[in-house]
């Protein structure tokens, strides 16, 4: 009782002297803790001691001061500190607290003879995902380029300054690293071959005609889509014995098909594939998973995006920007707010050129290889160039009298505008919804086009060619498209089905088709009708690869090959006595003759090239009937850089401390 009532009168005293001085509460809170911890110390001792209101004589006097009593009490304090000392560890969260890796942003820049190319040697020159991570995130590997017109990969840690070449890779483009992280998968002269990161022979895994890109299923395995992208197969890299099994295309609950976009990245643990679908009969794309062992399907992101994504995280691109949420494993989800982690992005058409690893994110930045001139081929076969300013066109269609230039502008919208070859000036022709493929009437006053994603039927719609308002009527109600519209609106029309794409005529007055070619499991596009409309030249990959055919209209006689070592983009000449086609930066000439009433072709000769004319996923060049020659797309500046951004520690990016503006 005077413990009791002594400390009470202290507690009363340091109130008095926390109100007089306005010290702060704590020293009240201490005091009063300490009286509390000081009862039962005080009652060790007292009972150590033995002093109490019974006591005779001193502790001195009876047992001394080192005693059994002390000894035990002693203890028992010791014992009670230590416990005290443990206790928050005791009280504390049992998960530990991780802790953020520091977010590091730079940049690193390549050898002036060794930059990243983000077309190498594909050889429909299309951009590709030109570089690859290792798992640890430690070293690039990047397809750049090594003379007379090939590439092969080199190595880049991020700690050094200096970058090795892999020997051996000459042609490499697309690279892919296995999860392991010790070999590199990629394509070179229409090859999948494999080769160790550190060095090592390289192994030629199979043939795969014009390749549209790979991804790793574990470390033993590779699928890969072939004949640009319509066919996909899966591949045992070891064994003696590799023949490669197809893979079909997910499909919805109905039966119909799940329509895949060829660039496609694994998942954290091998739980399948990041790809861009088209799930049901939906026109709006979304980010998913797919296995294509079991064929599961499942959704991630309701957004036409393209991502990567590792253990803990996703990586998307939206615009210029990259962002990232959290990604859960099991659950397969993203979920979380979006933050951006890097910007300033390069988009070489829809693909974003980067890529990341649990700690490290690399991407590109600058204009996209789709940023275009229209340049002029002369008849002497020289390269001029056109009053038109560089821009993202497709699709160009010349006006008969070869004064106007019509093309779609994908710059934000997609819209069909029309050029005056003399000054450049451009004039918007259409608007709303989605308008692409323009092709001229043959009196220039009519423009024909596909339309889409608006309120109004999908198809074929045609509109004056200078009006100062914009009007269209439907001409065809289809979801195809047409490479060419003749007089008597006689269309070449190409007609999709699944994977095949085949050719028909189609008169668009009385909707009376013929079948121009019609092979199962074979693709037909980019064809031309023969100024007498007898015979039609077009692009088919029947033998693996696309090669250039000629085949009568009504099927009369077996179709003839005209190019040998692949080729694209057929066009006849005015007279017939030529037909001319691309492959790669060649533009190639063959010449016509019968031969006892049969067509017959010459081997063809190469008769143009241009490092820089590009591939847009349709024609590439036009006859000029105004000038002679053709005009031809071609890139605005190299497609190379030797510049390229690193974020380390990207997840520890938070929303927070994120710039503002990113959106889901």
């Amino acid at each position: 009782m005077l413990y009791v009532g002594a400390a009470f009168a202290i507690l009363q005293g340091v109130e008095l002297l926390v109100d007089a001085l306005h010290l702060p509460a704590i020293v009240l809170t201490a005091a009063a803790i300490a009286s509390v911890i000081g009862l039962p110390v005080a009652l060790v001792v007292s009972w150590a001691l033995d002093i109490g209101p019974d006591s005779q004589a001193s502790p001195r006097q009876r047992e001394g001061w080192l005693s059994w009593r002390t000894v035990v009490a002693g203890a028992a304090l010791l014992v009670a500190g230590v416990l005290l000392g443990m206790a928050p560890q005791f009280f504390a969260a049992t998960e530990p607290v991780a802790v953020a890796e520091p977010v590091r942003r730079y940049e690193i820049r390549l050898p002036e003879e060794a930059p990243v190319d983000f077309v190498g040697s594909s050889p429909l020159r299309t951009p590709v995902r030109a570089f690859a991570i290792t798992p640890d995130g430690e070293r690039l590997i990047y397809s750049g380029p090594a003379g007379d017109g090939v590439s092969k990969l080199f190595v880049r840690r991020l700690d050094d300054f200096d970058v090795e070449a892999v020997q051996g890779t000459e042609g490499a483009y697309r690279p892919f690293v296995s999860p392991n992280g010790r070999l590199v998968a990629f394509f070179a002269h229409d090859e999948l071959r494999v080769v160790p990161i550190d060095g090592g022979p390289v192994r030629r895994i199979i043939a795969a005609p014009n390749p549209r890109g790979g991804a790793w299923l574990g470390n033993d395995r590779i699928l890969y889509k072939d004949r640009e992208g319509t066919q996909t197969w899966i591949i045992a890299i070891d064994g003696g014995n590799r023949q490669p099994v197809r893979v079909r295309e997910p499909g919805n609950p109905d039966g119909s098909p799940i329509h895949l976009i060829e660039t496609m990245y694994p998942t954290p643990n091998n739980r399948g594939l990041l790809v861009i679908a088209f799930p049901g009969n939906e026109r709006s794309p979304a980010l998913i998973v797919w296995d294509p062992d079991s064929g599961a399907v499942n959704e991630v992101i309701q957004m036409p995006v393209f991502a990567q994504a590792v253990n803990g995280g996703l990586v998307y691109a939206y615009g210029n920007d990259l962002l990232a949420v959290d990604y859960d494993v099991e659950s397969m989800r993203a979920t979380g707010e979006p933050r951006r982690v890097g910007t300033d992005l390069r988009r070489d058409g829809p693909l974003p050129q980067f890529v990341l690893s649990e700690k490290t994110l690399i991407y590109a930045t600058g204009a996209p290889y789709r940023q275009v001139q229209v340049a002029r081929i002369t008849p002497e076969w020289r390269l001029e160039s056109t009053a038109i300013a560089p821009g993202q066109y497709r699709d160009l269609a010349v006006a008969p009298d070869g004064g106007r230039v019509a093309a779609t502008l994908a710059s934000g919208s997609s819209d069909i505008w029309v050029y005056s070859l003399a000054d450049g000036q451009g004039r918007r022709l259409t608007r709303g919804g989605a308008n692409h493929h323009p092709m001229w009437s043959d009196d220039g006053d009519t423009i024909y086009f596909l339309h889409e994603n608006s309120d109004d039927p999908v198809g074929m719609y045609y509109t004056s060619s200078s009006s100062a308002t914009f009007e269209k009527e439907l001409a065809y109600e289809t979801p195809n498209h047409a490479d060419e519209v003749h007089s008597g609106d006689l269309a070449m029309m190409v007609v999709t089905e699944g994977d095949e794409f085949d050719y028909a005529l189609v008169n668009l007055r009385t909707r009376e088709t013929t079948m121009v070619s019609d092979q199962e499991g074979v693709h037909e596009t980019l064809g031309n009708l023969s100024p007498d409309r007898r015979w039609v030249a077009l692009t088919t990959d029947a033998s693996g690869r696309y090669e250039v055919i000629v085949k009568p209209v009504d099927s009369s006689t077996s179709p003839v090959q005209v190019s040998v070592n692949g080729g694209e983009e057929p066009r006849w000449s005015a007279d017939m006595r030529e037909i001319y086609y691309r492959y790669g930066t060649k533009l190639f000439s063959a010449r016509v003759y019968t031969e006892e009433g049969a067509l017959m072709v010459s081997t063809p000769a190469v008769v143009f090239e241009d490092s820089q004319w590009i591939n847009v996923g349709g024609y590439s060049y036009w006859p000029d009937p105004a000038n002679g020659g053709f005009l031809i797309l071609r890139a605005d500046d190299p497609p190379t850089t030797r510049s390229l951004r690193v974020v380390e520690g990207w997840q520890s990016i938070r929303p927070e401390t994120a710039r503002s503006g990113a959106t889901h």
